[in-house]
Order: C-alpha cells, then sequence, then structure tokens
C-alpha cells in the first residue's frame, strides 16, 4: 500500500512540475522581466545610462540593432516591397497610432483636469500625453509579431513609417495640439525648445539608421544573396530567444535609469496607481479595437471596395503594432521639449512613457498564446472548407487544434 501510494504521489509530483514547467515557458518573458526588474531596483548604477556596462551603446543600440538584423535575415524582400505598396494598412495602423489612441488619451487626462483633484502630479498628466503622441514601438513588436505567427514583414514596414514621422508629429500633436487645449497643464508647455529639438531630430534620426534602417538593410541583402544560409540561421540559432532577451535587456536599463533617478519614489501613491491601472486598462482597450476593426471588413459595398479587409497573419501584425509606443523615440523627445526643466520634472513626464512600454509587453505576451491559438484555428478551418473530410478526420483536426 505504501509503495502505491508512493507511486501516486511521484506520479502527481511529475504531473505538477510538468504543468509548472509548461506555464513557466509559455510566460517565460513575463518572469523574465519580472527578474530584470528586481535587479534593475538592486543593483541600478549598472544598467543606467553612463553606468558600468554603458547601456546606451550596448543595449540601445547595439541590442536593438541585433533585433533588426535577424529581422532582415528572416524576411523576403518580395513580401516586404508587397506590403510597402500596401497604402490602406498604412493609413490605418498611422491614424490609429499617432491621432486615435492620443485622442482618447487626450479626453482621459482632461476628465482627470476637469475633476479638479490635485492629487496627481501634473508631470504625470503631461507623461499621458506624450505617450498617446508616440508611434509604434520597435522592438517587441517584431519580437511579438514572429512569435504569435503573424506577419512581420507587415510589422517592419509599419514601424518604419512610424519611427519615420514621429519626430516631426509627435512634437506638434503634443505641444500645439492637446497642451494648448489642456487647462491648467497649459502653463507647463516649454518655450524656445525648437533648438533643442533640431539636436534631437539629429540624434533620432541618427539612432533609427544605426539601430534600425542599416541592420534591417543588411539581414534582407544577406538573405537575398544567401537565403539557404539565412534561413538555417535562422532556424537553427534560436534567434526568436535571443531577440526576447535582447527585449528584456531594454526593459531592465529603463528601470535602472528609472531607480538611479530616484524620480520614481517621489511619485504619490494615487499618481503610481492612476499609471498603472490606466496603462493597462488602456493597452487592452487598443489591442481590442484594433483587432476589431482590421477583423471585420466593412459592410458597405461602396466601401469594401476600397477596404476589402487584411489577411489574418497581417491583422496579428497590426494587433500588436495598433496600441504599442516606443520609448526609444519618446525618451529623448521629451528630454529635447523639456531640456530647460528641472531634471526630475523631466524624469516624472517620461515614467508614464516607461511604465507604458513596460506593461505593454506583459499585455502583449498574453497576447501571444490567443492570437497563436487563434491563428491556428483559422488555418485548420481553411483546410477544412478546402477539402471536406469524414467525421473521423475532423474531429481529429478538431482535437489538434484544442492543444
Amino acid at each position: 500500500m505504501d509503495t502505491l501510494n508512493k507511486k501516486n504521489f511521484r506520479s502527481n509530483l511529475k504531473a505538477v512540475l510538468s504543468f509548472l514547467l509548461n506555464l513557466a515557458g509559455k510566460f517565460s518573458m513575463v518572469i523574465a522581466i519580472g527578474i530584470f526588474i528586481l535587479l534593475a531596483w538592486l543593483f541600478p548604477s549598472v544598467g543606467k545610462t553612463d553606468g558600468a556596462i554603458q547601456s546606451q551603446y550596448t543595449i540601445s543600440y547595439l541590442g536593438v540593432a541585433l533585433i533588426f538584423f535577424f529581422s532582415g535575415l528572416g524576411i523576403d524582400h518580395k513580401l516586404l516591397y508587397k506590403h510597402f505598396k500596401n497604402y490602406r494598412l498604412h493609413i490605418l495602423l498611422q491614424i490609429y497610432c499617432f491621432l486615435f489612441t492620443s485622442a482618447v488619451i487626450y479626453g482621459l487626462v482632461m476628465a482627470i483636469v476637469g475633476s479638479g483633484t490635485t492629487k496627481i502630479d501634473p508631470s504625470i498628466l503631461i507623461g499621458l500625453l506624450a505617450t498617446g503622441c508616440l508611434p509604434t514601438t520597435i522592438g517587441s513588436n517584431v519580437v511579438m509579431t514572429r512569435e504569435a505567427d503573424g506577419d512581420v514583414a507587415a510589422t517592419v514596414i509599419e514601424l518604419l513609417i512610424g519611427n519615420l514621422i514621429g519626430p516631426f508629429l509627435t512634437p506638434i500633436l503634443l505641444l500645439d495640439m492637446y497642451l494648448d487645449n489642456a487647462g491648467y497643464l497649459s502653463q507647463y508647455k516649454p518655450s524656445g525648445s525648437n533648438d533643442s529639438l533640431t539636436s534631437v531630430y539629429r540624434h533620432v534620426m541618427m539612432h533609427m539608421g544605426l539601430c534600425l534602417y542599416i541592420p534591417i538593410a543588411v539581414g534582407i541583402a544577406i538573405r537575398a544573396f544567401f537565403t539557404k544560409q539565412a534561413t538555417w540561421v535562422c532556424t537553427k540559432l534560436y534567434l526568436n530567444r535571443m531577440n526576447t532577451l535582447i527585449l528584456a535587456l531594454l526593459i531592465w536599463t529603463t528601470f535602472c535609469n528609472a531607480f538611479a533617478d530616484g524620480a520614481i519614489y517621489k511619485l504619490s501613491t494615487e499618481s503610481v496607481l492612476l499609471m498603472v491601472f490606466l496603462a493597462l486598462g488602456l493597452i487592452t482597450l487598443f489591442s481590442i479595437l484594433i483587432f476589431l476593426v482590421s477583423y471585420y471588413p466593412p459592410k458597405s459595398k461602396f466601401i469594401a471596395k476600397f477596404w476589402p479587409g487584411f489577411d489574418d497573419r497581417v491583422i496579428i501584425s497590426l494587433a500588436f503594432c495598433g496600441p504599442a509606443k516606443t520609448q526609444g523615440l519618446g525618451i529623448p523627445l521629451v528630454a529635447s521639449m523639456w531640456a530647460n526643466e528641472n531634471p526630475g520634472f523631466v524624469s516624472t513626464i517620461q515614467l508614464p512613457i516607461v511604465l507604458y512600454t513596460t506593461l505593454q509587453i506583459f499585455v502583449a505576451n498574453f497576447n501571444v498564446l490567443i492570437y497563436r491559438r487563434w491563428i491556428k484555428q483559422r488555418k485548420l478551418d481553411a483546410e477544412l472548407k478546402s477539402a471536406p473530410l469524414d467525421a473521423d478526420q475532423a474531429d481529429s483536426i478538431d482535437s489538434n487544434a484544442n492543444r
């Protein structure tokens, strides 16, 4: 009897450990980010700007450059050109990223301003407005789209376009459209920032060239001339896992700067709670809305002629790009626009950007599981429609989809 109990215990223990390992594998990105945030809190001087490892170069430049070099190796240049001609895709996503999301956040901020509360730091509200005006993010979108079996080429094209126009459009939206009409927040609008903005344009364009345009062009060129070798490298060297690690390191350096600066400790509890729950709610809302808009074709036959809908894998690309914002552009832009202000004030404006871009990776990690399952089911449904099967075969396919 004791032997039987021991066997049952071992069997149950193995089942529990197997379940926990499987769960950890699915949420490895979330676990890794949590560990890196803890390390950033314990040892902020290691990963901060100008810190022990010079993270502004080793990770912010080299790390992001590697992500896009690996992406270029895995993208067919013909597919990239195909999406470049898809003006419907560009119109939908760029309007959604720049205008729709910023308008929603502006409405929420004005509701808080109108309530008359004094518990929320004004710099936090300005940071939320700045977050809404930013283009889609550079690194995580590519990683998450690939993990969910989405169209990486569509993602790359949209972030290239968004981050090219972002340095010019974001200041116009934030300073001239929103802060000019934001009640008492208007007094915090920077003055005489044109010179600093000119320098940030140069800085951002240099950063984009070194981290994005050149690496991805080199990767695409190598794949075009050495297709078999590039395919082997992508499949055998676990580049997806390397991209995930680099992404976690980017989050780590951001929090190292936040903890080293000390601005995060000066915020009221209400400000922190507002940032966390508002960011989570907005990311979830923006994810759902962009998916619905891109998935359901318009009912009007006239509109459908110009807006026929999108491929399933492109829909996944849109679902990740739509709600995402980039801190790579947001942090230097804010620093340049408020270059003459107190560094502590500037840091608190940047905090909502940092928090939003961190939480969007947490949400995207869960969405990867949902979208991967959805597109798998869509493929199986398409197979069933194209080749009718008998009952036993259909049951087998359904059971595979549910795994």
